[in-house]
């Protein structure tokens, strides 16, 4: 300890200087020195080797009373960082720092500046130069503390991506001697990682795994000791693309090439009604070929960025598409004889299955979607359990109309009022599957209270209520007027399924403003918000075509028109918009488009919602007559179709106005139009 010899007024003070890491020694006085009262003295530390200022830092501290002296930081002093009693006392020799002199004056000297001094030396240095790799490589961004501290004494050391202020996003924490893998942000974690036998060392570099385009940036190596902070910075500079970059990239061109060759002769073709054996295959290679390459490569995207919800979405959008496309292609309607087409179970599938067969895809992804989401969610097994619920749902119908139009087929043409039963069961399971899956996002969003979820299931229970009280009508009344003719029993449920989807038509409508409605409230503020709104639009669509496909009654060219919309519009607009995305992010760092499905999705849903228009069209011109008429017959329906027995077992006697009916007059309505 120093001592203080008041009879010489003179002022013990002891300077240290310790030794630091990489050999550079910080040298400073072996013996305490004396200083008169008022007088000035210099507590000496200098390095051997300079350093270059910015990258330095040094602090004089008392160590007897943990008060800090002097700082220098960032290249200057800071004076305001001093303690008071020191301020306008203490000064470094600013024109000596740059040599590697770090000592300081102390002016004024009073008897309470006796004590022991330290001289601290902090160093980060980087590679102050800018980083070049390519996407899918690992990169090093390095990071070394030169200080006297031992390192697993560091308040903390943090590596951040700061290119972006204020948006700064954690990368890689050292905090009180551990790492904190889990606080990185989720873009980064299992990616970035220290070399753990290095830190003792006092070597902080960052290995940074699987280099993606959105790494590209400025990132900071932040050391915190007990009176500073210290930092310095690497670039990641433009990134090369990799061998997946170069892949995606030639499926878009050749989507893109393959899509305007064969648009035109497409085009030619379906104007003048030609269903030979090469415009039948131009056709399908326009149908399959470009919405194959973009599923492989959204898939291929999906590996080079991680981004799993815009992939399952955006693969299964364009796998989906070519399903949809065969059911509205221009030939299927032309009475004309196709030279190439699909065997008969295949052709039935695509007609009648198509649609439920698209909506389970579109399911299994928007739950697939869901669930990555929220895979750490306290409420994981609640969210797999409605996922599971949804995907049954949505398989049902697939297997119903399978059994009903494609694999017993004679039986239910027989018995086709268990047939519509069938069918339209199929249907309100869609629906009930399109409220589970607003369900399934409440888990997304903590603006979810007990009334939304309470209003979901009692609409939903609403819903499906009004379907299934409909859905028996026509087996009742099959068996209430057993004796109609076949032909007439078919135009009889003919209309009652008319009825039927005039109610479908009315709820969905209804539901699905109200699914929207809270699907935009509740991911407000979520940046995917627009996806899931348009693939939730998108199912309730698809929803409302399922039931059935009507015979057109617009002209050939309306139908036309939207086929090649489909055909050559959406790969166009799909590869144009993936292939830039791509090129940008690799070129400038970051997304240009925050949500794939943004783009994807609308697009496709303009191509659906038109569809249901002209159906909905061909609906009305087909059988509003019939709507009002069954209306009417199911007003009477007690009047005319209540069985009762004579004395002579005769079944199917009504009396009505006094007088006996025949059966004919009885149960016989008028005849319609076979659908």
């Amino acid at each position: 300890m120093c001592t203080l010899n008041k009879s010489l007024f003179r002022v013990l003070i002891s300077a240290a200087a310790l030794l630091a890491s990489e050999g550079l020694l910080v040298q400073g006085p072996a013996q305490p020195l004396v200083a008169q009262l008022g007088g000035s003295i210099m507590l000496p530390c200098s390095v051997e080797t300079p350093l270059t200022v910015e990258e330095l830092e040094v602090h004089w501290k008392r160590t007897d009373e943990e008060t800090l002296v002097q700082l220098f930081q960032n290249g200057e002093d800071r004076p305001e960082a001093q303690y008071q009693s020191y301020r306008d006392r203490a000064h470094f020799f600013s024109e000596k720092i740059f040599k590697g002199n770090f000592s300081i004056l102390l002016e004024n000297i009073t008897v309470a500046d006796t004590g022991i001094y330290r001289c601290v030396r902090v160093v980060v240095t980087g590679e102050g130069q800018t980083v070049f790799t390519h996407v899918g490589e690992d990169v090093v961004l390095n990071c070394m503390v030169d200080s006297h501290i031992p390192p697993q004494h560091f308040d903390e050391v943090s590596w951040k991506k700061v290119d972006k202020r204020p948006d700064i996003v954690p990368v890689l924490l050292f905090q009180n001697g551990t790492i904190f893998p889990g606080s990185s942000h989720k873009r980064y974690r299992d990616r970035a990682e220290f070399f753990s036998e290095e830190i003792l060392k006092g070597n902080f570099s960052m290995r940074l795994k699987n280099v993606q385009t959105a790494d590209k940036g400025e990132y900071m190596c932040e050391v915190h000791t007990e009176n500073s902070v210290n930092s310095a910075t690497v670039e990641i500079g433009r990134l090369g693309m990799s061998a997946l970059h170069i892949i995606t990239l030639m499926l878009c061109f050749t989507s893109l090439l393959l899509t305007f060759a064969l648009c035109i002769p497409v085009t030619i073709y379906i104007s003048r009604k030609d269903t030979g054996t090469k415009p039948m295959y131009i056709n399908y290679l326009q149908v399959m070929c470009p919405n194959i390459c973009m599923c492989i490569a959204f898939v291929l995207w999906g590996v080079i960025e991680g981004s799993v919800v815009e992939v399952t979405m955006c693969a299964t959008i364009n796998l989906t598409r070519i399903i949809l496309l065969f059911l509205m292609a221009p030939y299927f309607n032309w009475e004309t004889t196709v030279s190439v087409d699909f065997p008969n179970f295949i052709h039935r599938t695509i007609e009648y299955v198509g649609i439920p067969i698209a909506y389970l895809l579109i399911s299994t992804a928007y739950c697939s979607a869901v669930l990555h989401d929220l895979w750490n969610a306290s409420q994981w097994s609640e969210v797999v359990l409605v996922s599971v619920g949804i995907i049954l749902l949505s398989s049902i119908p697939v297997f119903l109309r399978a059994l009903s139009d494609v694999c017993f087929t004679k039986f239910f043409e027989i018995h086709f009022s268990l047939q519509f039963v069938t069918e339209s069961l199929g249907h309100v399971l869609m629906q009930s599957s399109n409220f589970l899956q607003m369900r399934l996002l409440f888990f997304k969003s903590s603006a979810v209270d007990e009334s939304m979820i309470t209003m979901t299931y009692a609409l939903g229970g609403i819903s499906a209520a009004i379907s299934i009280i409909v859905l028996p009508i026509p087996a009742i009344r099959q068996y209430l007027c057993s004796k109609l003719g076949k032909n007439q029993l078919r135009a009889l449920i003919g209309r009652c399924y008319l009825v039927w989807v005039n109610v479908m038509v009315i709820t969905l409508i209804g539901h699905t403003a109200f699914i929207l409605y809270y699907v935009d409230m509740i991911l407000e503020n979520t940046k995917d918000r627009f996806g899931w709104i348009f693939v939730t639009f998108l199912l309730h669509v698809l929803t409302a075509i399922a039931p059935t496909r009507f015979p057109r009654a617009v002209p050939d060219v309306i139908y036309t028109t939207l086929y090649m919309y489909g055909v050559a519009g959406l790969p166009v607009v799909n590869s144009v918009s993936l292939a830039t995305e791509l090129l940008l992010q690799v070129y400038m760092g970051e997304r240009t488009v925050d949500d794939q499905r943004g783009i994807v999705l609308p697009f496709e849903s303009i191509m659906s919602a038109v569809w249901l228009i002209l159906q909905i069209h061909a609906y009305w011109a087909v059988g509003g007559r019939d709507v009002l008429k069954e209306l009417y017959e199911l007003r009477d329906f007690a009047a005319q179709c209540t069985p009762q027995k004579s004395r002579n077992n005769s079944v199917c006697s009504t009396i009505q106005q006094g007088d006996i009916l025949s059966e004919n007059q009885r149960c016989q309505p008028e005849a319609v139009p076979i659908l």
